[in-house]
């Protein structure tokens, strides 16, 4: 399975009720992500309670993703996740995160087209780079149509279910692996809901979840300045 060492585990749950247990599991999660949007006319109705405590529990440690629907418009769906992260909030630390696992997309270039048109939509209104999130299982069925105009392959990959191999996806390479999704619909005690367990390679999360605290910085003075200043200071 695909992980890291040291990898920073996570977990996302679509309904999940904003509260953690008092266990070791749960004090081992550093982060969220859920479900804001599907398609152009869905938004979750837990979404703003979940996103108002993952921050209240993780800081920037969270994610909102947008479900990727074929029928809908590409353009609108953008708008409608841009808008609806930014209503409750504003994004988290993580990147824009776009689904895509529509069985009902057809394996062909214009389903791939749609996908595409919604990645660069997000990216323009959010001015981050899209993280993808897709598994072999799906994914594979729209592989052979994906053209060199559509970079997927450049961003970075969330694998979803167990199990994943960065290849069967598509052409996304290792370096590219940013999450993987390693339990699924399990509940370790004490949660409201099943959940999904996740694995972030370390040096991203750190680039997407910096801690608060500040290095001390100390600077040498020549004596006349210190003097000076402390002369100023204590007067």
């Amino acid at each position: 399975m695909h992980t890291w060492p040291d990898a920073i585990v996570g977990f996302d749950s679509r309904w999940w009720d904003g509260r953690l247990p008092d266990t070791p599991y749960a004090k081992s999660l550093r982060y969220y992500c859920t479900k804001a949007t599907q398609g152009d006319d869905f938004t979750s109705a837990q979404f703003p309670l979940q996103w108002t405590k993952a921050e209240q529990l993780f800081g920037p440690a969270r994610g909102a993703y947008a479900f990727h629907v074929y029928a809908s418009n590409p353009v609108s769906a953008a708008v409608r996740y841009h808008n609806t992260v930014v209503a409750n909030g504003g994004y988290g630390g993580f990147p824009p995160i776009l689904d895509l696992e529509d069985t009902r997309a057809p394996a062909s270039v214009a389903a791939v087209d749609r996908m595409w048109a919604q990645l660069q939509e997000m990216e323009q209104l959010a001015g981050r780079a899209v993280l993808c999130y897709t598994a072999r299982w799906i994914f594979q069925r729209w592989a052979p149509y994906v053209q060199s105009r559509h970079g997927f392959y450049d961003r970075l990959l969330w694998e979803a279910d167990p199990e994943p191999d960065t290849l069967e996806p598509g052409q996304w390479t290792k370096d590219k692996l940013a999450i993987v999704q390693v339990r699924l619909d399990f509940n370790p005690g004490g949660f409201n809901a099943v959940i999904d367990e996740n694995h972030t390679e370390p040096g991203l999360f750190a680039a997407w979840a910096p801690t608060d605290a500040e290095d001390l910085v100390t600077v040498t003075l020549p004596r006349a300045v210190y003097d000076g200043l402390r002369g100023a200071v204590c007067s």
